[in-house]
């Protein structure tokens, strides 16, 4: 009978574990870091004020993160698994420095960059219990890119497109009275390309971004 007390106790705390059902209905904050460029192909056309010929450069990043904000729905229904679905708007900005690789072609430094766009994610969740589960998700976006390039020591900036995709995982706890927090950590990688032309030389800087490092943030959700 001692022996069984404490098998009975410990079974009632595992049956709720394994067996949870749990609904996911989160408007979610998130704020944390993503990866900058970490490498651009540039394509030159000379200007009339140019110091350097046309042709092709190519340059390596100092691999910075950027800081990132997004906003977002995530649904789900979990018995206790179950598919994980969610939208968010996201914004990220921060400075990089592409080291020139190419002779002819001057390093550029401090430039300002910027990603806005709608990142899409469906995935797998499992709830651990009534009141924390995990999600493991693929996600992709596509939206605007925004960076500076300097010729002969003008900065000019221009927006183009950037596509990312990735794979994160997400932990949420409840707090109650609706609100929630949690964490996600995962990899992504970035293509994208920007066209530039400087008023103060006359040339044109076609840009293939590429990149790929740390997805990280804190999340703040409330379920309705």
């Amino acid at each position: 009978m001692r022996i069984c007390l404490p098998l009975i106790a410990l079974s009632s705390m595992l049956v709720p574990l394994s067996a949870a059902d749990l609904k996911v209905s989160d408007l979610r904050i998130g704020v944390g870091s993503v990866p900058l460029p970490k490498k651009v192909d540039e394509t030159y056309s000379a200007g009339g004020g140019s110091s350097r010929t046309s042709g092709g450069y190519s340059y390596d990043t100092n691999g910075s993160q950027a800081l990132a904000f997004s906003l977002g729905y995530t649904g789900a229904k979990l018995q206790p698994h179950g598919l994980v679905y969610g939208i968010a708007l996201q914004f990220a900005g921060g400075q990089y420095s592409p080291r020139s690789k190419s002779s002819g072609a001057p390093n550029q430094r401090a430039l300002n960059y910027t990603q806005y766009l709608p990142v899409v994610r469906v995935g797998y969740g499992y709830a651990v219990s009534t009141t924390f589960h995990f999600e493991i998700t693929p996600y992709f976006g596509y939206g605007l890119a925004r960076t500076q390039w300097s010729d002969n020591g003008t900065k000019d900036a221009s927006y183009g497109s950037m596509l990312i995709a990735g794979l994160s995982v997400t932990g949420m706890a409840k707090l109650g009275r609706g609100w929630s927090v949690g964490g996600e950590l995962g990899g992504q990688v970035m293509k994208g390309s920007v066209s530039i032309t400087n008023p103060a030389t006359g040339g044109g800087s076609d840009l293939d971004l590429k990149g790929g490092g740390l997805l990280a943030q804190v999340l703040l959700g409330y379920q309705f």
